[in-house]
């Protein structure tokens, strides 16, 4: 996998051909090399190259100012036929100079600073055979009513952004991982504290390794499918859903209603989220209700598996209208398989071409739960994924019966046998596995690792190198989905694995 690019080509260069047009002004000016006043030239170049194709970002501001106050200062000397002066500058101006080097050298510091803070990072390359494509679909699910919505004609509708094995023709790019109005949900509803748009809008120049509508790939058998519901950002899972297409997967990204930051219509298009719909609200009161915490962290300290069920059942009474909710998003699910049925039995690109025997459900966070809880009352599901989501709603009665892998971060640094969830792995009737990923923090789990910068600065991300957090997300759920629904061997999965050295991993197969 690549390493996350904190500066691009024609940002570094920009700053380390300043750097040292910068340091010459410590030189007097008869002592310079006069190959030192074509520098600025050279800065200007590259900041041209840096904004046609990196494109233009705030961070470089410091730099573009320091680039053209230096060419402008040494223009007279590259003009063909421009004497050089040799005779000693006065004092007062030595000292202006020097004062004006010390400022351009922290110009360029700031420069340095806020790139690393706000790094435009790079998606990690598909390891699998195939190139990924992807589409929209909006579908209205009307055997459902919006019982939410004020409009008393409305029904439950879903997002989703589908991945799917592709093959490439002709000159396509690949998607921007969000556009402008995407990034501008993400800074009102995800950050804990909303922040300024410009502060997050170098995600627009990221890329990811998705194309838009490309033709779907043949194969002599049809896909399994992998559903996946987030939990804050239906972009976070951006690099394991391209994973998992480039092996052959289809992953199917669900936007569920009154919950993510944005949404994306049939075409693609960016639908921003209403955070003052009053639902959304009494669900976030009973989140942060502190007895809810309470009840979280005294699943910790009970003794036995009955009171810790017990105490499972008085979150799932206490709080009605997050569990029903999670009920609402597992049905959401089920719609969607629904849908997929009738695009498998039509004329479509994907008719044909999905497996719908082989369905596999993962979810991170909420969205871990909401996956949990539809494999709990849906047979269809053949294998479940838990990344990192407190669970409740039906599983506190009803075991998974399909084969179960729980992903956990270093959750406020609980000790493995005791994390909130081991209960229902110890309860799993099917092979159940658990991964546990040292040096992270929740938000650890998806593509926010690669973020880095100022959230791992201000400690919302973990120690664990973003890139590597990443590996080792998309070797184990590749791996457990191999197994589990192509059939395929997988050995790092019967035991602890040297290669990766930050999981603490656990296996049991009833």
């Amino acid at each position: 996998m690549k390493e996350v690019a904190v500066m691009r080509l024609f940002e570094i260069l920009t700053l380390v051909t300043l750097l040292p047009a910068l340091l010459s002004y410590f030189v007097p000016r008869p002592k310079r090399p006069r190959w030192i006043a074509y520098l600025p030239g050279l800065a200007v170049a590259s900041v041209l190259l840096h904004v046609v194709f990196e494109g233009y970002r705030w961070q470089m501001v410091p730099a573009y100012g320091m680039t053209a106050l230096l060419f402008l200062r040494t223009v007279r000397i590259i003009l063909p036929g421009t004497p050089v002066r040799r005779d000693p500058s006065s004092r007062w101006r030595r000292v202006l100079s020097i004062i004006g080097t010390v400022v351009g050298l922290l110009m360029l510091t700031i420069t340095a600073g806020l790139l690393a803070l706000f790094p435009v990072f790079r998606m990690p390359k598909p390891t699998g055979p195939y190139a990924v494509g992807t589409r929209y679909y909006y579908w209205i699910d009307e055997n459902r009513p919006d019982t939410i919505s004020p409009d008393p004609g409305d029904y439950r509708w879903v997002s989703l952004q589908v991945r799917y094995p592709a093959a490439l023709s002709g000159n396509q790019n690949p998607m921007k991982y969000m556009d402008a109005e995407a990034v501008r949900a993400f800074a009102t509803y995800v950050m804990k504290n909303p922040m300024p748009y410009f502060l997050w809008e170098h995600l627009t120049l990221v890329r990811t390794h998705s194309y838009l509508n490309a033709p779907v790939a043949q194969s002599e058998t049809p896909y399994p499918l992998v559903l996946f519901s987030p939990s804050g950002l239906m972009s976070a899972s951006a690099a394991l859903s391209e994973e998992l297409a480039s092996h052959g997967y289809v992953v199917l990204t669900i936007g569920h209603p009154y919950w993510e930051p944005f949404y994306f219509d049939a075409e693609g298009g960016v639908i921003p989220f209403d955070g003052e719909v009053e639902y959304y609200k009494e669900i976030m009161r009973e989140l942060d209700d502190p007895n809810r915490a309470s009840l979280q962290d005294s699943t910790l300290r009970a003794i036995d598996e009955e009171a810790r069920l017990a105490l499972h059942r008085q979150i799932n009474q206490r709080f009605p209208i997050s569990t029903n909710d999670l009920r609402v998003r597992s049905e959401d699910i089920g719609f969607v398989i629904d849908e997929l049925q009738k695009i498998n039995a039509g004329d479509g690109s994907l008719a044909g071409k999905l497996d719908l025997a082989r369905i596999g459900v993962m979810g991170f966070s909420k969205g871990g739960a909401t996956a949990v809880q539809f494999c709990v009352t849906d047979p269809r599901c053949r294998a479940v994924i838990n990344m990192d989501g407190f669970m409740y709603a039906d599983v506190v009665d009803h075991d998974l019966a399909q084969p179960f892998m729980l992903m956990s971060s270093d959750w406020e640094g609980q000790p493995t046998e005791k994390t909130i969830t081991s209960l229902f792995y110890d309860r799993a009737e099917d092979s159940a596995y658990r991964v546990y990923i040292g040096g992270t923090t929740h938000p650890n789990l998806g593509d926010v690792s690669l973020f880095a910068g100022l959230l791992k600065a201000s400690g919302d991300l973990g120690p664990i190198d973003g890139e590597r957090c990443v590996e080792i997300q998309d070797d184990y759920i590749l791996g457990f989905f191999d197994k589990h629904l192509k059939g395929k061997a997988v050995p790092f999965l019967d035991g602890p694995s040297p290669d990766y050295p930050e999981v603490e991993f656990r296996s049991r197969h009833p």
